[in-house]
């Protein structure tokens, strides 16, 4: 811990709480969702000071990695930065959250795959194929955790 942890603790926790904030009230602009999950990625070990803000950072990624099925190249982009948030958290934060990372996105999935039709098999299946490989990608992160 630096001397100056306390003094720097306040502003650290605003942050995350102002891009969180952002990050979930940006509604339909895929460019700065996009734009703020790539900046986020330099800040995510630093969430391990914050366990309030992680889980709601995990929830918000998720959330934007299993939205509904847009296939616009801009949105697809968002889903990669998504998991990648996601992939990063669950190897930074400490042990139990790699856990809560895989119970939510699995349960994410699960709840997406369930609206995929024959009539819509075209523009459905590469969203949940990409799916399903960041959930198995997620899965061998940690066996134990995985069984």
């Amino acid at each position: 811990k630096s001397p100056h942890y306390n003094t720097l603790h306040p502003y650290m926790e605003s942050f995350f709480k102002s891009t969180l904030h952002l990050l979930t009230e940006t509604g339909k602009e895929p460019r700065l969702q996009k734009f703020v999950l790539s900046a986020l990625s330099k800040y995510i070990p630093y969430f391990s000071s914050f366990p309030r803000s992680s889980k709601p950072l995990l929830k918000a990624c998720v959330k934007l990695w299993s939205a509904p099925l847009d296939t616009s190249q801009d949105y697809q982009m968002v889903r990669l930065q998504a998991f990648l948030r996601i992939r990063q958290l669950a190897i930074t934060q400490p042990f139990p959250f790699i856990e809560e990372c895989l119970k939510t996105t699995y349960l994410s999935y699960a709840q997406r795959s369930k609206f995929g039709t024959a009539s819509n098999v075209t523009t459905v299946l590469p969203t949940l194929t990409f799916m399903g490989n960041c959930i198995v990608e997620l899965y061998t992160l940690d066996y134990a955790s995985a069984y």
